[in-house]
């Protein structure tokens, strides 16, 4: 009984949609009524009708609200279509009814919608400066992807009124990636440096015939290109600009997209026989060696396409180091066999010649040595200098200067005094070796007695080669054997009670 209850149910709403005169009404989604600024082509959406066999929907598009002069009939199977492309700037009606086998549902409301009259230009910024290459770019007012649109038409004048007998006037075709795009934007290559340009765009709908259409022009924008370049390092305060290395690095103030940077370095203020170097980016680096102890002027300015802007408004100068920087020893410092004389780096250096004398003109007993370009300062022992044999509590001049393949710095002055202890008060003991010149094996005798002597024995580098503590008595010979190489050595004999005496020997 309740089987053949179901059949009568499932017999009788059959025959309640099948015997209905007309199919349901159909429901508009989107867009909503009087919307705005949409595009050439739109997507229709509606609420489906469900239950009918073979069901359609009519779609009717007209600029009319009553219909009588109807722009298009679409029929679909699916409750949504896209328009073909619309005109710009015009106001549409649409209306929705489903068909069945026999029967049409009457027409859903009326909605309207308006297509857009033009774009939205969004850059450049007036108040930035562009480079000969500037990118343009633009949007749809509502911010809808692009939908129907075939190219933009892009208008750039240096007259704001965009006169065809303007000096320069583009016209400028974008008809690539356009559909889906919420935002476009091109590059304009054909700039020319300090000009001021107007622009303007529109858009081409993709309609063919009758619905062919092009929007509204945009209003005027307008961007000025640059004409000249700013300077920026080496800066010309707090003494930044002196002294510098010999391949400083030269630094233009802004990036310019598209553009070189020419930089010109001159001895002479008016550029007379400047030295000329272009680079990609704003810094100028890896150039000709420059020479020590010289002022330069130096400027910049952009080139673009064989175009130039100007020159830096400024000429900006800097000194090259002329001479090394010592850091140690000091003037008139203690210099110990321990000690290393030490020199600051230079950059494009091939090496430093370094001099040693017991006379402050250099005129004689002038020692030499030539160290190449270290990977951070100069470093050089006494015993570097061939020959050279340091007297006790003497006074000795030395001088450095770097060489390049350009040229010569100057000579940079110092002068220490040497000592074996680097103390200078002390009690001195006269001493005595014999035999000198030895084999490492000699006598030592002082002329009074001390107790609790070191004896130490120090090469020319500085390492300690013998080390004894004994008592030494007045006049008395004692007696030290050593396995030493030959060369020179100092001996030293100090003692807690503040005697220091040393002398030197000689190993055969």
């Amino acid at each position: 009984m309740k089987n053949i209850f179901t059949v009568f149910c499932t017999l009788l709403i059959a025959f309640s949609l099948f015997s209905q005169d007309k199919a349901f009404t159909p429901t508009l989604v989107t867009p909503t009524t009087e919307s705005n600024d949409l595009m050439p082509i739109v997507l229709l959406d509606w609420e489906p009708v469900a239950g009918y066999l073979d069901l359609k929907y009519e779609v009717q598009i007209s600029d009319d609200e009553s219909f009588n002069n109807i722009s298009y009939t679409l029929n679909t199977d699916l409750s949504a279509i896209y328009t073909p492309p619309l005109k710009f700037n015009t106001e549409y009606f649409w209306r929705v009814r489903a068909i069945d086998n026999n029967n049409a549902s009457s027409w859903s409301d009326v909605w309207s919608y308006k297509t857009f009259s033009t774009i939205r230009a969004t850059g450049p910024n007036e108040s930035q400066l562009q480079t000969p290459r500037t990118t343009l770019s633009w949007s749809n007012i509502a911010t809808l992807p692009f939908k129907g649109i075939s190219k933009f038409e892009i208008l750039i004048s240096d007259s704001e009124t965009f006169e065809p007998t303007a000096e320069e006037l583009y016209t400028v075709f974008v008809e690539e990636n356009i559909e889906g795009v919420k935002t476009m934007n091109t590059i304009i290559y054909t700039l020319n440096f300090n000009t001021k340009y107007y622009w303007k765009i529109r858009a081409y709908n993709s309609a063919e015939g009758a619905f062919e259409d092009v929007s509204d022009w945009t209003d005027t924008r307008a961007f000025i290109t640059v004409g000249l370049n700013e300077l920026s390092k080496p800066e010309m305060r707090n003494n930044r600009n002196l002294n510098l290395q010999p391949d400083v690095s030269l630094l233009a103030k802004n990036t310019y997209t598209g553009c070189q940077y020419i930089f010109e370095i001159d001895t002479d203020e008016e550029f007379s026989n400047p030295s000329e170097y272009k680079s990609v980016t704003p810094t100028l680096s890896n150039y000709d060696t420059l020479l020590f102890g010289e002022k330069y002027f130096w400027r910049s300015r952009l080139e673009y396409n064989d175009n130039l802007s100007d020159w830096t408004e400024e000429t900006w100068w800097f000194t090259v180091i002329a001479s090394p920087e010592i850091e140690s020893p000091a003037n008139g410092e203690i210099m110990t066999p321990t000690k290393k004389l030490n020199v600051k780096k230079i950059n494009c250096t091939d090496n430093y010649v370094i001099e040693v004398s017991s006379s402050s003109n250099f005129t004689s007993d002038v020692y030499t040595t030539i160290v190449d370009q270290p990977k951070t300062k100069v470093e050089v022992s006494l015993n570097s200098f061939v020959g050279f044999a340091p007297e006790e509590n003497k006074t000795y001049y030395w001088r450095v200067k770097a060489v390049n393949d350009k040229n010569e710095s100057d000579w940079t002055e110092r002068n220490f005094k040497y000592t074996t202890v680097g103390i200078q008060n002390y009690i001195a003991v006269e001493t005595n070796i014999y035999p000198n010149p030895n084999t490492g094996s000699f006598n030592i005798e002082v002329e009074s007695s001390i107790d609790d002597a070191t004896i130490r024995i120090f090469d020319l580098t500085g390492r300690i080669r013998y080390n004894n503590t004994v008592n030494l008595v007045e006049n008395t010979p004692y007696y030290i054997d050593t396995n030493l190489s030959k060369g020179l050595y100092i001996i030293e004999i100090n003692n807690n009670n503040g005697i220091r005496t040393n002398k030197k020997f000689t190993v055969q």
